[in-house]
């Protein structure tokens, strides 16, 4: 499912409400941004991302389809 821009704006108007940590309201846009499952996001290393490049390379055990 896709969010509409209008459950986003709310997300950004909601979540720092929400009591969560944070770093779980920093995860929750990473997730959402990159389209990333949070198995992956937990197991990210700075070794996977490339700043400079942009990218974030997630190795084959870490995601679902491998």
């Amino acid at each position: 499912r896709v969010l509409t821009d209008a459950e986003i704006r709310n997300l950004t108007e909601l979540l720092p409400q929400s009591g969560l940590s944070y770093q779980a309201q920093k995860a929750i846009w990473i997730m959402l941004s990159t389209g990333c499952r949070v198995g992956e996001l937990m197991a990210a290393q700075w070794s996977h991302i490339d700043l400079e490049a942009g990218t974030w390379t997630i190795p084959a055990k870490n995601s679902k389809k491998r």
